[in-house]
């Protein structure tokens, strides 16, 4: 749930509309330790949120 947030929460900062097909592609991440900051990477940027946002 926590990355669903996360990208929801950049998304908007940055004005990047989100449809229900991109949230449900967010939501998906790997099950191994730190596997969830190599998503939380991939997906902003996928949908047009520079990588500087997630400083």
């Amino acid at each position: 749930m926590y990355f669903v947030l996360a990208v929801g929460f950049l998304a908007d900062a940055y004005h990047v509309p989100l449809d229900m097909p991109t949230m449900l592609a967010s939501k998906g991440s790997a099950n191994v330790p730190s596997g969830g900051l190599v998503a939380i990477v991939m997906v902003p940027t996928t949908i047009g949120v520079p990588v500087e946002a997630l400083a």
